[in-house]
């Protein structure tokens, strides 16, 4: 390959880069931009309506929930902008020449009025666990409609790495996110958030089967009344839902940072190659 040619490539690889950057950043910042404005007036209106003195020595379930889901909404917006950053380092290319699509602002608008129809139904346990159900499906078609969009940017990402004979630290980088966007861990993720999900849906639809749960967890934990925890099972249900889901999340994008670090610290003292077959 002559050095010509390698420059050219070079360049064309910056460039494409430029565009990732500016769709990156469109998208991140009209998230950020409609995420900032409905939580502001969500944590507002929540925050002026707690009388703190009676909520901390009474528990009231719905302001309880509230609190939850505004935790649960800061972790889901701040968990996009770092999937994007990361998206941003790794990608050589971007869709649609770095400019944003029609079906990407749709994406991004159907999930956030979901999410407004979810905070709507919060004062009814019934309305919100159906709710529920409809945001993780949702958040299921949102992730297979990203899967669509980012494979291509992927291949076309390794093949322009794979141009450059030693650079194989960039596609390492690239097989860490890619486990991260596509991988098969997503769907035991749902899957479990679904089970969850189950659980809330019967026993808020299904009393006797509450009465029956309540019953057997007053039994194991003494010093709760089984009215009690009659009362905050479907909240404490949530609280699961939440954890499996973004604790899941930040696991595996805490593990993705940690390899692109040690990818990236070993590039400065290293050159790889792969083994011989």
């Amino acid at each position: 390959m002559t050095s010509q040619l390698r420059r050219l490539k070079l360049l064309s690889s910056r460039s494409k880069h430029i565009q990732l950057t500016q769709w990156s950043r469109q998208i991140r910042n009209m998230t950020t931009w409609a995420a900032a404005g409905l939580a502001a007036i969500y944590t507002f209106l929540t925050l002026s309506s707690i009388p703190y003195g009676p909520f901390l020595s009474d528990l009231d379930p719905v302001k309880l929930l509230k609190i939850v889901i505004v935790i649960y909404y800061f972790s889901w917006v701040f968990g996009v902008r770092y999937d994007t950053d990361f998206q941003e380092v790794v990608y050589a290319t971007a869709p649609a020449g770095g400019k944003l699509r029609a079906t990407d602002a749709f994406m991004i608008f159907v999930i956030f009025a979901v999410s407004i129809i979810l905070l709507w139904s919060i004062d009814s346990e019934r309305n919100f666990a159906v709710f529920l159900g409809v945001f993780l499906a949702f958040n299921i078609l949102g992730w297979r409609y990203l899967l669509s969009v980012i494979r291509p940017i992927i291949s076309e990402s390794d093949d322009l790495y794979k141009a450059f004979p030693t650079d194989y630290f960039s596609i390492e980088r690239l097989r860490c996110v890619e486990h991260y966007i596509c991988g098969r861990w997503q769907w035991n993720r749902f899957a479990s958030m679904g089970i969850v999900l189950i659980i809330l849906n019967a026993v808020t639809f299904l009393p006797q089967l509450r009465q029956l749960a309540s019953g057997y967890l007053g039994g194991l934990m003494a010093p709760l009344e089984a009215n009690l925890i009659y009362m905050l099972l479907p909240d404490a249900l949530f609280i699961l839902f939440v954890v499996v889901a973004e604790g899941w999340m930040w696991n595996m994008r805490l593990k993705t940072a940690y390899q692109l670090d040690i990818a990236n610290d070993l590039e400065e003292r290293y050159t790889l190659r792969p083994r011989e077959e």
